[in-house]
């Protein structure tokens, strides 16, 4: 199980829940929250980037058809 939950400050916390077994037999739920705010921002610029230099490719292929043409 994975969520995330953003916080009225804006921050990113994501909780995993895991099970613990032994032989089989559950034993323990093993929580974790990590805060990922860093994470996804990342993960936005990232695709703001890829998005850019396909703008640019695109504008560089358009570029060499109208030379060509």
């Amino acid at each position: 199980m994975q969520q995330k939950f953003v916080l009225a400050s804006g921050r990113i916390l994501r909780v995993e829940a895991r099970i613990v077994r032994n032989n089989g037999e559950l034993r323990a739920l093993l929580f974790t929250i990590s805060d990922i705010t860093d994470l996804e921002e990342a993960h936005r610029e990232s695709s703001q980037n890829r998005t850019l230099v396909n703008i640019l490719r695109a504008k560089d292929a358009f570029h060499g058809f109208l030379v060509e043409a």
